[in-house]
């Protein structure tokens, strides 16, 4: 197996342990010290969200013309690294607006190279495994961030100093990060002398459609955090609901890999739909646990087997990825700011209803056709 992927897992396993802090601690850091509103919240999400995934066509296209990536990785990881201690300065909702979508801007420049780079450095193994030994990485680290911020919560208590202080201690995890990619191996740096297009990989369009419309009857998970605190939850357990799902990517995602080079993406991708739906039921009946649940497995079995789709049957890879962040960015901030406006105007049970007719329907169409 080639070492990138243990490299560059490790350098996702401490980013998003950086990031964790930040995202299980916002929504009340928002809500509840800053005092803005849920459709505030759905601006923000939908601001990191459209960030996060649409330049990732740009910079796909980039890499893939180019035949450029770690120098990407490396810029797209140094921002992520710098935006999260800038939080610890923050006094309004559009601060957290500003410092989420750059974050989300780092992201954007590295994801489409890194996914490619591990592409062509996974040495014998299997793509459904490669990206499911990088995603369980990835949500390790997230789960890490959770419980430090729980932690914190817990013994410093849920006051405006303590997530202040958690957004500075996100540093340190930045700079180990940036240190480790110095030995990251790049791909060949020659230009390639065809022009990327998407002409090549069209037939691929259609599921990348269905898998967009299914991004946007799923929340993102600070709603779920917002909705637990509604429900009761302390503020010092509210990342547990973090913790739970990321738990439950982690020991999910290699399993899913082997599920996904056994049988097929589109079969893995299927049932994705199935547990997106699980969790929005068991979320408007208050099951927050179980809702979470299904919640991970529904991520992992999306991200999993489109990444592995794309690696095993697009011509342009890198640019392909780009699509599919891209069509995320937009199906993900559409439906956020859908998701705040109804839940701040007519109330928490008709936008969670829209969301699971939606995905209701979506089970119910027997093709990507």
């Amino acid at each position: 197996m080639g070492k990138n992927i243990w490299i560059v897992g490790a350098v996702s396993f401490l980013t998003d342990s950086a990031t964790s802090i930040v995202t299980s601690t916002l929504p009340l850091f928002v809500v509840y010290v800053l005092r803005e509103d849920v459709e505030k919240l759905g601006v923000i999400v939908a601001v990191a969200t459209f960030i996060s995934y649409a330049f990732r066509v740009f910079f796909g296209y980039i890499s893939d013309r180019y035949r450029v990536a770690k120098p990407l990785v490396v810029f797209g990881y140094s921002l992520s690294a710098i935006s999260k201690p800038l939080f610890y300065f923050v006094s309004d909702w559009k601060g957290v607006a500003f410092l989420r979508g750059m974050d989300r801007l780092g992201k954007a420049v590295r994801s489409a190279p890194r996914d490619a780079l591990l592409s062509m450095t996974r040495g014998e193994t299997g793509s459904g495994r490669a990206f499911g030994i990088h995603k369980a990485f990835d949500v390790g680290g997230e789960t890490a961030g959770a419980l430090v911020a729980m932690g914190a919560l817990i013994t410093l208590g849920s006051g405006e100093e303590t997530f202040r202080l958690l957004y500075l201690m996100t540093l340190i995890p930045g700079a180990l990060s940036l240190l480790l990619l110095f030995f990251v191996v790049d791909v060949p740096k020659s230009v390639n002398t065809q022009t990327p297009s998407l002409v090549r990989d069209k037939h691929l369009i259609p599921f990348l459609i269905y898998v967009f419309i299914t991004v946007f009857f799923v929340w993102d998970n600070a709603f779920f955090l917002v909705r637990a605190k509604e429900m009761g939850w302390q503020d010092a357990l509210v990342p547990g609901f973090i913790v739970a799902l990321n738990l439950t990517q982690t020991l999910s995602s290699y399993p899913v890999g082997v599920l996904i080079d056994k049988f097929s993406p589109e079969l893995v991708f299927r049932f994705s739909i199935f547990f997106g739906f699980l969790s929005m039921v068991f979320l408007k009946l208050g099951f927050m646990v179980v809702s979470c649940l299904f919640l991970g497995i529904h991520m992992v079995s999306l991200f999993n087997s489109v990444r592995s789709l794309i690696s095993e049957k697009a011509t342009n890879r890198a640019t392909l990825y780009g699509v599919f962040y891209g069509g995320y960015a937009v199906a993900g901030s559409v439906g956020s700011l859908l998701t705040g406006f109804l839940w701040n105007r007519l109330g928490f049970d008709l936008a969670i209803n829209v969301s699971i007719v939606g995905l209701f329907f979506l089970i119910l169409l027997k093709s990507f056709k």
